[in-house]
C-alpha cells in the first residue's frame, strides 16, 4: 500500500501534526473524513497506521494507531552508471529503476549525450522528487539515490573503486545468464551509454579498465532507457529478490 511521509518521529498513541508539502498532497489527493486511516512513514523509516483527526488548510493531525512492518529492501544492491539521455526517457529510468529495486544511480555526460543539463542542482531536486514518489508508490522504504558526476575523471575514478562493472555493449560474448555471479557479493554495477551508445573512444577507455566486463543484452538494439530497465529486471530476476 502507498504511504505518506513526515519529517518528524511518530509515537504510538500520540497525536502528531503533519504539515508542509506532504500535508498538502494528502489533503488534495484524498478528501479526508474523521476516522479515515492512512499509512505514514516517519523520519526514522518507521511506518504507522494512523487515523485522521482534523485539518487546517496546510496541515493535519493524525493519531498513531499501530506500527506497520515495512517491506525489506533488496539484499542485492544494484547500482547504475547512466549516461545522460533525454529528459523524458531519463525520468522513466529513475522511476522504473526505483520500482525494480535499484539502490543508486550515477549520472554523467557521455560524448553522445544529447542533454547536457546546465542547472544540475535544480534537476537533481526534480529527479529526487521522481524517485521519492516512485518509492512511495512501489512501497519501498527509501528512494533510488542519485549522484551526478560532472567530469570523466570523476566517473573513471568511481568505476576504478569497484570490484566489477558490467558495461552494456552490443556484440559482447558474455551475458548476465552466462556470467558466474559470486553468490556472496551484495552488489552489482552496470554502465549504460546514451542514445546511440558509447563512442569507440569511450568503449576503448572503459575496456582498458581491468574491472570492466562487457555484457550483451541480446540480438536487438535497445533504447538507452529500455536497456537500463531491462538490465535491472534481469539482474533482480537472476540474482536478486525477484527469482
Amino acid at each position: 500500500m502507498s504511504y505518506f511521509l513526515t519529517n518528524k518521529p511518530l509515537k504510538l498513541g500520540e497525536i502528531s501534526n503533519i504539515e508542509g508539502e506532504e500535508a498538502k498532497h494528502i489533503l488534495l489527493s484524498r478528501r479526508m473524513k474523521d476516522g479515515e486511516r492512512l499509512n505514514i512513514q516517519d523520519l526514522n523509516g518507521k511506518r504507522f497506521l494512523c487515523e485522521f483527526i482534523t485539518a487546517t488548510r496546510n496541515a493535519l493531525d493524525v493519531l498513531t494507531l499501530e506500527e506497520i512492518t515495512t517491506p525489506k529492501e533488496p539484499v542485492l544492491k544494484t547500482y547504475i552508471f547512466q549516461a545522460l539521455i533525454k529528459e523524458q526517457p531519463l525520468d522513466n529510468v529513475l522511476q522504473k529503476a526505483t520500482e525494480l529495486g535499484a539502490t543508486g544511480i550515477f549520472l554523467f555526460n557521455a560524448e553522445r549525450s544529447l542533454e547536457r543539463f546546465k542547472e544540475v542542482a535544480k534537476k537533481l531536486e526534480r529527479w529526487n522528487k521522481i524517485t521519492l514518489e516512485s518509492a512511495k508508490q512501489s512501497d519501498r522504504i527509501s528512494p533510488l539515490k542519485i549522484v551526478y558526476l560532472p567530469s570523466e575523471e570523476l566517473l573513471l575514478n568511481k568505476i576504478s573503486e569497484i570490484e566489477r562493472v558490467f558495461i552494456l555493449e552490443p556484440g559482447a560474448k558474455e551475458t548476465f545468464s552466462t556470467f558466474k555471479f559470486n553468490a556472496q557479493s551484495n552488489s552489482i554495477w552496470i554502465l549504460v551509454g546514451p542514445e546511440g551508445g558509447f563512442s569507440e573512444k569511450e568503449v576503448n577507455t572503459f575496456s582498458k579498465l581491468p574491472n570492466v566486463t562487457k555484457i550483451n543484452m541480446g540480438p536487438r538494439i535497445l533504447r538507452a532507457d529500455t536497456a537500463t530497465i531491462a538490465a535491472v529486471s534481469i539482474i533482480q530476476s537472476l540474482f536478486g529478490d525477484m527469482k
